[in-house]
């Protein structure tokens, strides 16, 4: 079976509004567009069209969007098909909540539009790369297959065949690279992506787990004004100080620091210490690189960060989600204190209580 020229995409959210404006934004690059306003209709649009990939909204009527994308993971014929999540829910546990379901990435209300369209395309390429593997890999064993039958009396035909078999093992390989690359980096800013930032700290926490005297620490980064600054001087301003802000916080990370790009303006790193003090210093110096500011497509721009740090020097974390939790919990304490916060156990009921405080 070929893939499709004409990609289908389904959308399955509740607000025609919502549904009108991503409608609009896709259809104008060629996207087959199918639209759906519950879970369960969606699904069922799902099985017979066999969409290519699925935007699909968290808060709905009726069965909500994690249970919509559970029951679509469990029926054969949809549940490779790939579901990004459209969501205004932005703590953490939410987004972690409707990864481990099975979608492969998620976008936050109010839509950038760029990032919708970005990220749609590389996961439709994700999968029509995974699909041309897949073909190749049955073509490889089919002509594995004929060779073995013709081994015996046909040498000559055995030696081309075999050279045939290495070239296309080669270009397996390098479709592998790409695709690993693809799925473990940003595209935007070509930092790793949350995927990797989680593989790489959950290894760091198991370390620490196994030895003792083994700490790290956790910085979750935000780009204070981001949203301002996009809506005003436009998504392309916007995309481009995120490439800056992205080049001004890795050169200040050592080689054995990893940084990525979490989503939106939302950075983080992690770093192994021996005291706070090594986390704090590294800290001054991000915040030092802000003081000058970004010259974009003729703008001049200041642009300041908000920096919540946390580290197993504070508190026994057995979970990425838990760690990555607090150390977001600092940050907003952060944007209302100063620039940065290095979370406090002691107050981390308080900064919950403030933090749905602000959200209702």
């Amino acid at each position: 079976m070929s893939y499709p020229n004409v990609a289908t995409i389904l959308i399955i959210d509740d607000s025609p509004n919502n549904i009108k404006i991503i409608f609009d934004y896709l259809e104008t690059y060629g996207y087959k567009i199918l639209v759906a306003q519950r879970g369960e209709t969606g699904i069922e649009q799902a099985k017979n069209a066999l969409p290519n990939l699925i935007l699909l909204d968290v808060i709905m009527p009726g069965i909500d969007g994690f249970e919509t994308c559970k029951r679509l993971k469990s029926l054969p014929e949809t549940k490779d098909i790939p579901v990004i999540f459209m969501t205004g829910l932005s703590d953490t546990e939410h987004k972690v909540a409707g990864l481990s379901l099975g979608a492969v990435d998620y976008v936050t209300k109010p839509f950038n539009q760029q990032e919708i369209l970005a990220r749609i395309k590389l996961h439709l390429r994700l999968q029509e790369l995974n699909h041309t593997l897949q073909v190749q890999n049955n073509l490889l064993q089919q002509e594995i297959n004929a060779r073995i039958l013709a081994e015996q009396s046909l040498k000559e035909l055995n030696q081309q065949l075999e050279a045939r078999i290495n070239e296309k093992t080669a270009k397996l390989r390098q479709a592998n690279k790409q695709l690993y690359y693809q799925a473990f980096h940003d595209s935007l800013t070509g930092l790793p992506n949350r995927a990797y930032f989680l593989k790489k700290l959950q290894k760091i926490m198991q370390l620490a787990s196994e030895q003792d005297n083994y700490f790290y620490a956790v910085l979750f980064i935000d780009l204070n004004r981001f949203k301002l600054i996009n809506d005003s001087l436009g998504h392309e301003v916007g995309d481009e100080l995120l490439i800056e802000v992205a080049k001004r916080i890795e050169s200040c990370c050592l080689p054995n620091q990893i940084m990525a790009r979490f989503g939106g303006d939302e950075f983080l790193i992690v770093a192994t210490i021996n005291n706070l003090t090594e986390i704090e210093n590294l800290t001054k110096s991000i915040l030092d690189k802000f003081k000058a500011p970004f010259l974009l497509k003729k703008h001049k721009l200041y642009s300041e960060l908000s920096i919540g740090i946390t580290s197993n020097l504070l508190k026994s974390y057995q979970t990425s989600a838990e760690i990555i939790k607090d150390a977001d919990l600092a940050m907003y304490r952060a944007k209302n204190e100063k620039r940065y916060i290095i979370f406090n156990p002691d107050q981390e009921n308080k900064a919950l209580i403030e933090l749905e405080l602000d959200t209702d």
